[in-house]
């Protein structure tokens, strides 16, 4: 996950850019906007035309959640729609 962090005089904006798009974020965590896309770049570069500062700019590992069932991690284990596995029958 690349995560930007931005100020401008007392404010804060964080964007935050995963496997599912682009987040930009309020000091205290509310969502701002949201893309469900790579703006990463588009975001800073209107930001900063607006006159954010960027204060920090840094690439997170991503956390990584026990296996849901106690074994070896798998498809079925990562978040989001890869990790959503049905037959479309219920039981």
């Amino acid at each position: 996950m690349r995560q930007t962090i931005l100020a401008q005089g007392p404010d804060r904006r964080v964007i935050e850019t995963d496997d599912y798009g682009t987040s930009l974020l309020a000091p205290d965590g509310a969502l701002v906007e949201r893309h469900g896309t790579d703006h990463h770049a588009e975001a800073l570069a209107r930001l900063r035309a607006e006159g954010w500062q960027v204060t920090s700019d840094r690439f997170l590992r991503p956390k990584i959640a026990a296996p849901s069932d106690g074994g070896t991690p798998g498809l079925a284990d990562a978040p989001g729609p890869a990790g959503t596995v049905t037959d479309g029958h219920s039981g």
